[in-house]
């Protein structure tokens, strides 16, 4: 019955970390705000295939921006 209790413990401090790390609060400081909007402007680009589906591309973004968090994405 001993043998599993270091395994209870750990896994619950895996848990713990993990359910800590992916709440954590994002607090924002000055330097975190951007001044320029993100401009946008259509474009004219011929159709091409990523992974089975078919991407048609109609504008072109450029803007400044810090990526917060990323889920569920494969890379």
């Amino acid at each position: 019955m001993k043998h599993w209790f270091p395994w209870l413990c750990l896994a619950l401090l895996a848990y713990g970390g993990w359910n800590w790390f992916d709440a954590r609060r994002v607090y924002r400081t000055s330097g975190m705000l951007v001044a320029d909007a993100p401009l946008q402007k259509s474009v004219r680009a011929d159709r091409f295939d990523v992974r089975g589906f078919s991407v048609t591309p109609l504008a072109q973004y450029e803007m400044r921006a810090r990526v917060l968090s990323v889920r569920g994405v494969p890379l």
